[in-house]
């Protein structure tokens, strides 16, 4: 923005301090900027409005620069000098400035601040600004994109709101956005659900009617996954039990030796009881048992040699060995007892399906090469493989779908990695890669050396910075290739054939590493415009309190049940706030109740995932979701915005946002030559207000759309305070009545816009 446009309220007077502390003390604008992110600066209310309201400590500065206290009034006032002389009083609405005490005070002129802010939306002037940032250009943000093999859980559906959310907010920029669904349907995981839904289609199982079609088919991916990995778990324990005998039948002789030359009883309980193991090994027994026998007798044994300062050291090898089976064995038991929890939960629900895979799933090794078949054969276009991975597909992609238009996302455009998106650019990507000087080929395998590549291009170094870029494979020595492959195809398709000017893939923190291979691959083969111009949208991930969330064991927070469990939440606390009020009858019709109670229930579940930073977990407890309302609160005050327009105004706001303007624009012609004084809870909201674009523009720069959250309740708390202590339509004084009133306008102008970037359904009544 121009010197002339107003940036909000503490950027801009963090602006005139760091202009004017540069020229007084000699600092960079740099380390003033490091000051100000570390809290070494600070700008603060004062505590008396006498001395003006805000100020900023010099201490700090004249101590770290050994600044003699005698001087400290002259660079004070040469300070306050500079800011009267600069630009930056009337861009900042700064009246006055005085030094006091080692502080730099300022007085805002707050009626000019209103009047400037009042006019700026009233008169389109704040939004065109915004518009141009945007300028038209084109800008695809895909999002979501979970392989479709289960419904969208908690995890997934952050994903979903961060990108939906930043996407909305792209549109309000002035950017021409589409917003894209990349269908993963080519890789392992939906291999293994088509393998599942095949052998029940075989057998005539077929979905009960009164479930929704992704969780179906996330009931066969859990069971098909659980029945392989117990499978692979029973595999391993076998394996560690012939690697048992094989060390008992290692140190059986050794044991004997010992015994023979040291005939100490302690050594002879030692073979009796390998004797002992030995022998039961040929009889039913429990291995974990023999294994605890053992190890109890060895620990005992060496005890004992220690306490008689002594070291025999093929025991303690024997119980180095013994225990490194133990900790391996315990590991398996204990996913194997978590897989057959969730295997049980499932079977009771859907008994046939277990029966069936059950049945079908004997040999793990042989279901994995049928799966890498069906891998294989899709791939490579077979025809009769292909109707069932598209089936599956679609199926669980109509349930994402439903889900998602619940929570007001629809995309425009569905990407498959099997078809034109990920396929069309995909030859000429091998070719350019097989080129080369940092291409590898082992067993056919085609790998690129991003280490090698690093130390002759500043850019895949810069990328990584501390990391190791490592070795990026590309197609297997099968013949396939990896998604990360097609990745780099469809960001070409994406550029060349879309017209996108700039992408955001909004893809989870696991998928750093991968995400910076892709660009660094794009720069190694020419397309090095592109790769800049490939935004990594990065998130954490979403934890559960009290819950462990496993898509391989059927075991989630579906977004499904997260909307319908808010719903009821915000049903009872209204229902417990009326009879706690007194009231017994319904003020508003049943079913338009009900649909106010499902739009809060959207507010809260899209507030929720937008509550944190992007780059830190998510941490909530869904057995507590009424802890997390801040989606209704704001919606609350909205509709009370809404209810004091009405009866000033007699209109349906919402229906009538024109006619409100006008009503706007009258108040401000009637207030625009009047001095304005403004109380403490007025201020705050012009404040706020006057910070709005500026905090726009930090989500779009930071990628961070939960300050757009943070910044709405901080709106709504400023209007709830200034309502809750001050009248508005029952103010006596003509001009403090029509300066609320405007900003009662201005502010539900304001929010509705904001929930419209949210995503949050507007009500009109509640």
């Amino acid at each position: 923005m121009s010197s002339e446009e107003y940036i909000g309220f503490i950027e801009c007077l963090r602006e005139t301090f760091t202009y004017s502390l540069h020229r007084v003390f000699n600092i960079s604008i740099d380390q003033l900027k490091e000051y100000f992110d570390k809290g070494v600066l600070k700008i603060t209310r004062t505590p008396n409005p006498e001395y003006g309201d805000y100020g900023i400590a010099l201490h700090p500065l004249f101590y770290k620069h050994g600044i003699d206290k005698n001087e400290w009034r002259i660079l004070g006032e040469k300070i306050v000098d500079l800011i009267k002389n600069s630009e930056y009083i009337g861009k900042c609405f700064i009246n006055d400035v005085k030094y006091v005490n080692g502080y730099v005070n300022v007085y805002i002129d707050y009626s000019r601040l209103y009047k400037r802010i009042v006019y700026e939306i009233l008169d389109y002037k704040l939004y065109d600004k915004l518009k141009r940032i945007g300028g038209g250009r084109r800008v695809i943000v895909e999002h979501t994109s979970v392989n479709p093999i289960h419904p969208l859980h908690i995890g997934n559906a952050r994903n979903s709101v961060l990108g939906s959310t930043f996407a909305n907010l792209l549109k309000y920029l002035g950017f021409n956005v589409s917003e894209h669904f990349y269908v993963n349907d080519m890789g392992r995981q939906v291999a293994l659900l088509v393998y599942g839904y095949r052998k029940l289609v075989e057998n005539n199982v077929k979905k009960p009617s009164n479930i929704k079609i992704d969780h179906w088919y996330g009931i066969i991916y859990a069971i098909v996954n659980i029945l392989l990995e117990k499978k692979k778990l029973y595999r391993k324990a076998h394996d560690l039990e012939e690697r048992f005998v094989e060390i008992i039948e290692k140190y059986k002789p050794i044991l004997d030796e010992l015994l023979s030359k040291n005939k100490e009883y302690t050594l002879l309980r030692i073979n009796v009881v390998v004797d002992n193991i030995y022998s039961k090994l040929k009889m039913k027994h429990s291995f974990r048992e023999l294994i605890d026998i053992i190890t109890s007798v060895l620990r005992d044994y060496l005890e004992r040699q220690n306490r008689e300062n002594k070291t025999i050291n093929s025991v303690r090898e024997f119980l180095d060995e013994l225990n490194g089976i133990l900790e391996e064995y315990e590991s398996i038991y204990e996913e194997e007892r978590e897989y057959s929890r969730a295997y049980t939960s499932l079977c009771n629900i859907y008994p046939m399906i277990c029966s069936v895979l059950e049945r079908e799933i004997s040999d793990p090794e042989h279901v994995e090469n049928e799966v890498q078949e069906l891998m294989y054969r899709y791939e490579a276009g077979d025809k009769e493989v292909a109707k069932f991975f598209h089936e599956v597909a679609n199926d669980v992609l109509s349930g994402f779908k439903e889900s998602l238009k619940k929570i007001n996302i629809v995309f425009d455009q569905f990407d498959w990695e099997s078809g034109e998106a990920g396929r069309k650019y995909l030859d000429e990507v091998l070719t350019k890669i097989s080129k080369l000087p940092y291409t590898l080929f082992e067993d056919k395998a085609l790998i690129i050396d991003l280490d090698r590549a690093a130390k002759e291009h500043d850019y895949i170094a810069k990328l990584f910075g501390k990391d190791q870029p490592g070795r990026f494979v590309l197609r297997r020595s099968d013949g396939t290739t990896l998604y990360t492959t097609r990745d780099v195809a469809y960001s070409i398709y994406k550029f060349r054939d879309l017209g996108a000017d700039l992408v955001y893939n909004v893809i989870a923190v696991e998928q750093v590493r991968e995400q910076r291979q892709v660009k660094s691959t794009l720069y190694l083969i020419g397309y090095r415009d592109e790769a800049e111009k490939l935004v990594h949208f990065v998130y954490e991930m979403v934890n559960l309190k009290n819950m462990k969330m496993s898509s391989r064991r059927g075991q989630y927070y579906t977004l499904d049940e997260v909307i319908e469990d808010y719903t009821r939440i915000v049903a009872e606390k209204y229902i417990e706030n009326q009879l706690r009020l007194g009231k017994k009858k319904l003020k508003i019709e049943p079913d338009l109740l009900r649909e106010a109670f499902r739009k809060l229930g959207i507010a809260c579940t899209r507030a929720l995932l937008l509550s944190t930073d992007p780059l830190k977990v998510l941490v909530f407890d869904p057995r507590r979701l009424e802890d997390y309302d801040l989606g209704s609160w704001i919606i609350y005050t909205f509709v009370r915005l809404q209810s004091i327009l009405r009866k000033a105004y007699g209109f349906e706001p919402l229906d009538n946002i024109d006619k409100l303007r006008n009503y706007a624009v009258k108040l401000y012609e009637d207030l625009r030559e009047k001095e304005i004084i403004l109380n403490t809870e007025e201020k705050n909201i012009v404040e706020t207000l006057s910070n709005y674009s500026y905090t726009l523009l930090t989500v779009y720069n930071e990628l961070k759309p939960n300050k757009i959250l943070e910044y709405t309740n901080t709106l709504c708390m400023t209007i709830n305070k200034l309502y809750e202590k001050h009248p508005i339509l029952n103010e006596k004084d003509h001009i403090k009545k029509n300066t609320r009133l405007l900003l009662v306008i201005v502010s539900l102008l304001i929010l509705k816009d904001l929930q419209t970037i949210m995503g949050f359904p507007l009500i009109k009544k509640l």
